[in-house]
């Protein structure tokens, strides 16, 4: 199955949402720190048995519009022993292969993987095992949390009658991982005996460098967070700056705030750009906020920006909920345009023409002819080569029924697998030879 770190060429709409799923324990969590504060108890097991589950799930994920879901089907068997390690058998998607995570009071991981998750991924998925074991025997679980993008948030689990074994013979879940969310009822499939839970070693933690803040251009800065192949941009003008892609969440932003203010102690940041509604474009917006940013959004998100700046960390603070003074923002149509001593930055709305969301931005720096682009361009393959696809060929449209110059692109996501730039003249001749 696809797996979000890998850096594949995105896959087709019912896959895509799959791999979506698969990647609640893996690309989507938004880890700042490797071990998070108040992490479920492993549910450790009286007597072990092997419980399936099988269902149909709505999946709020990475799709057009803020909001909407898809049918997702979802496998799962769970067993956990005494200790309070535990496998789970996961398989989303429509004939999609069984993933086997494993989880122990000191460690959780993907079987097969380098590298065990991070600690907001491990928080995750322990949260979604409580929900799964139905430890204290009661008719609802509820674990309240704060979500790093979310805020205030609760998971839970309702559940039908008890099998002679112990276990819900059904289970409606409602769970929040750090990049997706998914509500839906499992009907228990059977109850297996086991003797014994062979836990294999855990892989080590993932190691990498820090966020990071490098000039990359004429008045271009990148901004990178590795551990969450995360990054923003930043266009330098004369008096201000203005950012490109707020990622993941409030933690995460917050840090590419205080990257991006101590290169330029004296140039606020002006405007917080975005190129589309999902997570690690979207997801750190409070942080611009509660720096003074103003958003410039499409007027279509003016509810998506209104539910963002209304979220609720009372539990656990972040800056925006400490600030003084409201959020600012912009809506606009179609284009916008910010300009100061003969530079200018173009936001452009290319829509349905993205082929991945219903609005999308792109931004346009006619002086530099550069193009930024979020996660539109391209992939590089493990032996180099570029390689294209549909959405590919949706921005190339976009470009040239716009008649932009482009000499050089930018792209904000993926990070660690590839650099951020790319000649418009090489990006035109992977889609010519197919990519």
């Amino acid at each position: 199955m696809y797996h979000g770190r890998r850096g594949d060429v995105p896959c087709a709409t019912m896959r895509e949402t799959a791999c979506l799923f698969v990647s609640l324990l893996a690309a989507c969590a938004a880890s700042v720190s490797p071990e998070p504060s108040g992490v479920p108890e492993m549910p450790a097991a009286e007597s072990m048995v092997r419980a399936s589950y099988r269902g149909v799930v709505e999946l709020e994920a990475h799709l057009a519009n803020p909001g909407d879901t898809v049918p997702l089907p979802l496998g799962w068997a769970q067993t956990c022993d005494a200790s309070g390690a535990c496998l789970v058998e996961q398989a989303a998607g429509e004939g999609a292969e069984v993933q086997r995570i494993w989880s122990t009071p000191e460690a959780t991981w993907i079987e097969g993987d380098a590298n065990r998750l991070s600690g907001e991924e491990a928080l995750h998925h322990r949260r979604l095992l409580k929900l799964f074991s139905n430890a204290d025997r009661k008719s609802e679980t509820v674990v309240e949390f704060t979500h790093p993008r979310l805020g205030t948030t609760s998971d839970r689990a309702t559940y039908d009658a008890l099998s002679p074994e112990g276990v819900a013979t059904a289970v409606l879940v409602d769970f929040h991982d750090g990049g997706v969310a998914w509500r839906g009822s499992l009907a228990l499939e059977g109850v297996t005996p086991v003797d014994d839970l062979a836990v294999p070693e855990a892989p080590p933690a993932k190691s990498g460098p820090g966020p990071s803040i490098a000039k990359i251009g004429e008045g271009l800065w990148d901004v990178r967070l590795p551990s969450l192949d995360a990054r923003s941009f930043v266009v330098e003008f004369e008096s201000f700056v203005v950012t490109v892609e707020a990622p993941w969440s409030s933690a995460a932003g917050e840090q590419a705030v205080d990257l991006i203010t101590n290169q330029f102690p004296d140039k606020p940041i002006r405007y917080a750009l975005y190129s589309h509604h999902h997570p690690h474009a979207s997801g750190g917006l409070r942080a611009f906020m509660a720096a003074g940013a103003t958003v410039v959004a499409p007027t279509a998100h003016a509810a998506y920006l209104e539910e963002v700046t209304g979220r609720d960390f009372s539990l656990e603070p972040d800056r925006l909920s400490k600030a003084k003074g409201q959020p600012t923002s912009i809506a606009f149509d179609e284009n916008f345009t910010i300009a100061e001593a003969g530079q200018s930055l173009q936001v452009i709305d290319i829509g349905e023409q993205s082929r991945h969301t219903t609005h999308y931005m792109m931004f346009w720096l006619p002086e530099a002819k550069l193009l930024i682009q979020g996660d539109l361009g391209w992939f590089v393959a493990p032996d180099g080569a570029v390689r294209v696809g549909g959405r590919s060929a949706g921005l190339l449209e976009a470009i040239d029924s716009r008649e932009l110059p482009v000499e050089t692109m930018l792209q904000g996501w993926p990070v660690n697998s590839q650099e951020p730039t790319l000649p418009m003249a090489k990006f035109r001749a992977a889609l010519s030879s197919g990519g």
